[in-house]
This record gives C-alpha cells, structure tokens and sequence, in this order.
C-alpha cells in the first residue's frame, strides 16, 4: 500500500476548496493523515483526537440505537410513529396515521423537505446569518426549542406530501427529529443519555457527544470556518460559533473525533459489533430503498455494492463548520472517515480516495462514470425549469447552445445527459446524479418541486 500517493493527491485537493483542515483515519490498514490545521490563525494541528462536528453521520447511530430498543422487545420499526408520538401530524394530513418507523428511518414517509430545522438552530444563529440563508425565512418567527413547538411546527405548517408513505424516497432531518423522539419516550431516557449508554460508551467513544458547551471541557476542538466572498474572490473565515438545535439532536448534531468514528464504524462489521446483534446488524445495513444505480439507502446508512468490487457502508454530513464522511468496506473490516472543519469541503472525495488507494487504484479513478446519450428535444424541454425545496435548495436547469446545465448557489455547473431524465453533474471532486421523479427533481437525496 502506497499511501504516498494518497497524500501527494489529497493535498492540492484539499487546498483547492479551500478546506482549513481535515483529518482522514483508516481502521485496516491502519493509517492517519492530518491536513491544515484545527485552528489556522494559531496553526494548532490536527490528531486523532481533534472534536469535530459530524453532521448527518448523526443519522446510522440514532437508528442503530432504534434497532437495539427493537431487540429488547420495546418497539417493532414496523409500528406506526402514531403508536409512540401520538400528536405528531404532517400538516394535519391523515396519511400520517400511515408513517412508520421504517419509513422514518429509510426516509420513504412522504414528508417534503422541511425548513424546521433552521427555527430548530435560531437562538444559535445571528440574524444575518438566518436572514442569508434563504429568502423564505422569516426571522420575526419564534424558535423551535421544545418538543411542543416542533410537533406543533409540523402540524401547522403548510405543505404538501410527497407521495404515500413507503413510495418515494427523499432525505428528512424532521423523520429523523421524531426518532429521537420514539428513543426518548420508547426509553424513559433523554435522547442524549440514551446514546450515551447505549451507544458511545459500549463503542468507547470517549470523546464524543451533542452539546456545544462540553466543548468548553476540551482544548483540542476544531475552529469553525465559512466561505466568505469579498470582490468575487472566496476566502476562509473563521466563525466560532456551533449552530445547535436541540429538538433536533437526532438529525445531526454529535460531535466526535476521528478516533471514536473509527471506534463507531467497526460496530457496523460483523465480525466486531458489540452493539447490536447479528440480526439487528445485517436489518440495519440492508438496502431497504434505491436511490440511485448502485445506490441505496438501509436504516440511517448508504450502500453501495460495487465499490471497485466492495460492499460499502457510508454516509456523510455537512452542517455550518462541518463536512463529514463515513465509510465501511465490511468485507475487508476496514472502517474510514474523514472530518473536515468547513461546511463544503470535499470529505466524501477524500475519504474515497484513500480507501481507492488501499484497495490498489489510483486515488483519482472513477468510482462511478456515466455514459452520454442523446435525448430528443422533448426530453429536454422536460427538465428546464427551477425546483425548489422548503428546507432553502434551490436548482434551476437551462440549456445553452444545446448543453444542458444546473445554476445551484449562483454557481452554472455543466451537466451531462445520461439517461432519460437523468443528468450527472461534476461537483466536489465527484459525480453527482439529478434525476426526474414524475415533475419532482432528486438532487442532494431530497426532492425538490417544480416551481
């Protein structure tokens, strides 16, 4: 294993998205490579042992706690969310009765994507920073900061489903909110203690948890960055404040090191977990929904089945300050992450890399390539448009000189056409799929509609 070449690419990599620092870890073969710095204006290193936020990784460990509350006979994921939050209501919609705990977990419930969790974040985040974040919010409304108001939230919010429960799939910070829910009640624990108990400390993840003012206990934290812009050049800032949201801890807020995510990922192989059983363990990773060719989703976790050859386990998270990145390779009892302190850097690219070099590939060889086609003028008058979400995405298609291309974050990104309603787009080092689901578009896991 040349992890020389690795490094040698990483770094220009990491540099040209601007990233402050980042630290990647391989369980087997064992392996660590810092990048930058925790804090630049201090020049503090990175090591294993560096908190960072984690994001949505969040997500694999608040459904592993689910399937272990399942083992104990405490609750079927097949029982309705209902059985457990009996107030909870998408906009007074009956189909809610529907929802199950799978569909929560698998993002299959119908549930649009939602803009509760900025609310969730308020009393965390500046006016100018919540006013910056989309033009829909409101910055007089109140916060979300207890469980009343988020149920009461998704009552009475306008919107429409998706589909019927179990139809579509489409990523949900809010199902993922009512999990954490189902724990607490389920558990007669807070959240946070449950995962605790449950979670952290049987995998030894000493350095691991969700409140921003433990951070206050520790000296080797990560400094926050964002992008900045001034003159149309981009420029790192640093920002030290953690969003929080704590009526949505479930969704993603866990802050960890790379250490403790190597501890977290071997409990996601066979042959190591100690958390859940055997059972538990292959219902979590089974691929319950497709997203994309080689793509799908389990219980909190991704997979794909041909990964030069390998099954992977993964999933990322990116919030303010954060971008994150676990994988698994089960069958070589390999676990990998990569944590970055800036929202946008390249952490899936990255990670990919590495474990594309363990497995003898170059670290930039295609994990996936998609073939040109050519569609009929139809088709693609079909796409054009702007589709928007009411958690704050918003995408535009256009056609110029007959190219087809996204204008995402004031950004026109080429996109090539590769499949009836279906485009791939090159952005964060890796290709990226936008495809049609009936008038809706699918693009970043979540289904946005078309204005």
């Amino acid at each position: 294993m040349e992890m020389n070449a690795f490094k040698s690419y990483a770094t220009p990599f990491l540099e040209t998205f601007k990233t402050p620092g980042a630290i990647v870890a391989l369980s087997n073969p064992k392996y660590q490579q810092s990048f930058g710095y925790r804090n630049v204006e201090e020049q503090q290193p990175i090591d294993e042992d560096t908190i960072f936020g984690i994001g949505s990784v969040t997500k694999v460990m608040t459904c592993m706690a689910i399937m272990k509350l399942q083992e104990e006979g405490k609750l079927s994921v097949h029982e309705t969310v209902s059985t457990y939050v009996p107030e909870f209501s998408a906009s007074e919609d009956e189909r809610s009765k529907d929802m199950t705990i799978h569909h929560m977990m698998t993002h299959t419930s119908g549930l649009p994507p939602l803009d509760t969790l900025f609310y969730a974040n308020k009393k965390s985040i500046s006016n100018e920073e919540f006013k910056a974040m989309s033009d829909h919010l409101d910055v007089n409304s109140p916060s979300i900061d207890t469980e009343t108001e988020f149920f009461s939230y998704l009552r009475s919010k306008s919107y429409r489903l998706l589909a019927d429960p179990g139809e579509v799939f489409s990523y949900s910070n809010d199902g993922y909110s009512i999990l954490g829910y189902i724990i607490e009640r389920v558990s007669g624990l807070s959240y946070a203690d449950y995962m605790q108990r449950v979670i952290f400390s049987p995998a030894s993840m000493k350095r691991t948890f969700f409140s921003p003012k433990k951070l206050e206990d520790y000296e080797n934290v990560a400094m926050l960055y964002t992008m900045e812009q001034k003159d149309n050049e981009a420029f790192t800032e640093a920002s030290p404040t953690w969003w929080d949201a704590p009526t949505m801890w479930s969704a993603g807020y866990v802050k960890s090191t790379a250490k403790d995510m190597l501890s977290f990922g071997n409990q996601l192989i066979e042959s190591e977990a100690s958390i859940l059983s055997t059972d538990s363990l292959k219902q979590l990773t089974t691929q319950h929904v497709q997203i994309e060719p080689d793509l799908y989703y389990g219980y909190g976790i991704m997979i794909r089945t041909d990964f030069f050859g390998r099954r992977t386990l993964e999933h990322a998270g990116g919030i303010k300050g954060v971008s994150a990145q676990l994988t698994v390779l089960p069958g070589e009892k390999t676990a990998g992450v990569c944590l970055t302190n800036i929202a946008g850097a390249p952490a899936s690219s990255v990670l990919e890399s590495a474990l594309k070099v363990t497995l003898g590939e170059n670290p930039d060889t295609p994990t996936v390539t998609y073939e040109d086609v050519e569609l009929s003028n139809e088709s693609k008058q079909f796409m054009l448009g702007t589709y928007k979400a009411n958690e704050g995405q918003s995408l535009e298609i256009v056609e110029k000189d007959n190219a087809m291309f996204i204008v995402v974050e004031d950004q026109e990104v080429p996109a090539r056409m590769v499949g009836e309603q279906l485009l791939a787009v090159h952005m964060y080092g890796m290709e990226h799929l936008v495809q049609w689901s009936g008038e809706n578009l699918l693009f970043g896991f979540r289904q946005l509609e078309r204005v």
